[in-house]
């Protein structure tokens, strides 16, 4: 968006989306994606709130994060469910924490372009 763009958002009254017990959200694009109590994963349009995809994770989600059509959750028990909102938004990969038993605070995801500054 432009900064005109951002502007206008701004004057209006911001929308009330039904996404309730939120735990984490975020935007990439034209989808949002927020996880809930329970575990559950939905993916939305980011202008409109529609729900485009859903999906139910076993154990609470506490973290997210997205970069273009990547999306990655981080849950209490320390794995990160990874999925691609360009394909199939269902099964995600999953990856435990080498630690084990910590839950997942925080995530930051990245382009495989970009590069850490030293």
């Amino acid at each position: 968006l432009s900064l005109d763009e951002w502007r206008h958002a701004a004057a209006g009254r911001p929308k009330e989306l039904p996404l309730p017990s939120m735990t984490a959200v975020c935007l990439s694009g034209e989808c949002g994606v927020s996880t809930h109590a329970g575990g559950l994963v939905r993916l939305w349009g980011a202008t409109t709130g529609r729900r485009l995809a859903a999906h139910q994770q076993r154990i609470e989600l506490t973290a997210c994060a997205a970069c273009g059509p990547i999306f990655v959750a981080g849950d209490a028990a320390g794995a990160l469910h990874a999925y691609n909102t360009d394909a199939e938004f269902g099964a995600p990969r999953v990856s435990r924490s080498p630690g084990g038993g910590a839950g997942v605070r925080s995530v930051a995801v990245g382009s495989p372009s970009s590069r850490p500054a030293v």
